[in-house]
């Protein structure tokens, strides 16, 4: 049997945040279906392990990185343009 602790670790930052949304009237079964569905929409596909958990979080966090080191490029091209 897998530890959904053990799994949730290397994404918890997205999956607390979810989490919080987890009604306390659920069975233990539905919370665990419910968090799989939540580990599912996060790219977590097939069989869970926290592999797959920490390949998932280097990608987002790489994903967020070049995002601001866009965003950041952006803004600093705008500010330098040449006067006509």
């Amino acid at each position: 049997m897998w530890c959904t602790k053990e799994l949730v670790n290397p994404i918890a930052e997205s999956l607390t945040r979810r989490s919080k949304e987890l009604p306390s009237s659920l069975s233990s079964s539905e919370q665990i279906s419910y968090l799989k569905g939540l580990l599912h929409s996060l790219g977590m596909k097939g069989r869970l392990s926290v592999e797959k958990a920490k390949k998932i979080k280097e990608e987002r966090e790489l994903r967020d990185e070049l995002d601001f080191i866009q965003e950041t490029a952006r803004n600093l091209g705008e500010g330098h343009r040449r006067r006509s």
